[in-house]
């Protein structure tokens, strides 16, 4: 194994993160002894061959970043195509384009399924722990598996919301007139541009919270487009892929609504 998993920063990345952020920047910062975070660090053939070492790496990385910042998936491949810390961090050129935000739901389900691994994923935790870096009050990871399942959660939430706002969007466009006499009063704030307005919750309990409140609302959409009987709109993707999402029978339960399964659909067989 290469004692050195990243290259040299390039230098219009160096001279752009420097003059934007200067010193003592985390991210500046981690990628100053990015290399040294890394060293024995094996993954234990978690891709075989299909992928090298320091592409697993910048992974683990991003995870990490993504819990400092709670951030979904979607919006951690957005950073890292965008910000120039990160690249830094990660020592990419600018014009890199990451990769899609699907990768990390992969990553950590292998993660969560190869204890050797998740070692050496912890070891890189410990190291940035020891530096004080990750580390500021109230956001301490006890391990690498909280740090896991707190990013898990975040996208699963972002998920869920992400998926009514674009099933109304659907609907609306193929019968706005029978949405307008079913939809809930509250769904246009809530639901109208995850991408730009979704609050990511506090804490565990509040995210649970969020969970729940649109699963409601997907369970009393689901069942209002099941007693309409108007198979076109029955059957259209987004609206199979959000009842998928929810996994919950379609029958109505008094004052009871199921709580979805709490992470990210491809990892949730390892919680």
């Amino acid at each position: 194994m290469s004692l050195l998993q990243f290259p040299p920063t390039p230098r219009e990345t160096a001279q752009a993160a420097e003059a934007a952020f200067g010193k003592g920047n985390l991210y500046l910062t981690i990628g100053d002894r990015i290399n040294r975070f890394c060293l024995g660090v094996d993954w234990a053939d978690l891709y075989g061959s299909a992928k090298p070492v320091s592409a697993i790496s910048m992974l683990a990385f991003v995870t990490l970043f993504q819990f400092v910042e709670d951030l979904a998936d979607y919006q951690a491949a957005e950073a890292l195509r965008v910000r120039v810390d990160w690249k830094y961090a990660l020592h990419l050129p600018l014009d890199n384009p990451g990769f899609d935000g699907s990768a990390l739901c992969d990553f950590r389900r292998r993660l969560f399924h190869h204890p050797a691994a998740m070692q050496a994923f912890q070891g890189i935790l410990t190291r940035l722990l020891d530096f004080d870096l990750l580390c500021y009050p109230g956001k301490q990871p006890a391990s690498a598996r909280d740090v896991l399942m707190t990013v898990c959660g975040l996208s699963r939430l972002e998920a869920l919301s992400r998926g009514m706002q674009v099933t109304i969007e659907t609907l609306a466009a193929h019968d706005p007139k029978w949405l307008s006499t079913i939809a809930r009063p509250y769904w246009y704030e809530r639901y109208r541009d995850t991408s730009s307005t979704w609050r990511r919750p506090a804490n565990r309990q509040e995210r649970e919270a969020t969970a729940c409140a649109i699963a409601a609302d997907a369970w009393y959409l689901l069942h209002m487009i099941a007693a309409a009987h108007k198979p076109p709109i029955a059957l259209l993707p987004e609206v199979l892929t959000l009842r998928e999402m929810v996994e919950e029978p379609l029958e109505p339960r008094e004052n009871q609504v199921k709580s979805p399964s709490w992470g990210c659909p491809q990892c949730i067989s390892a919680f």
